[in-house]
């Protein structure tokens, strides 16, 4: 008996690329197109000269909002020590 000889390794599969024509358009998005705007609308204002509105948006991003979401959280926190103190108060009063 003479030895089959194996074939050798095989040679990965070559695909072509998707051709240009074929491939789908991306449909435009509720957001996509909100940002389109918004961006077409902040370059607007700043080519007509007017830096007022980039200055109020920069001022609203980065100063008004941390200060005073920190403010309601220390509000909040202070509520919850109020409501637990006077819920412990009132059982304390129960008791006796």
């Amino acid at each position: 008996m003479k030895p089959t000889k194996r074939p050798g390794p095989r040679k990965p599969k070559t695909q072509l690329g998707p051709l240009p024509g074929a491939q789908k358009v991306k449909k435009l998005t509720t957001l996509d197109k909100s940002t389109m705007d918004w961006r077409s609308h902040v370059e607007g204002a700043e080519a007509s000269g007017s830096s007022k509105l980039k200055d109020e948006l920069e001022a609203n991003r980065r100063g008004g909002g941390y200060l005073e979401k920190v403010e309601f959280l220390k509000r909040v926190e202070e509520r919850k020590e109020e409501a637990l103190e006077a819920s412990k108060s009132g059982k304390r009063r129960r008791v006796i």
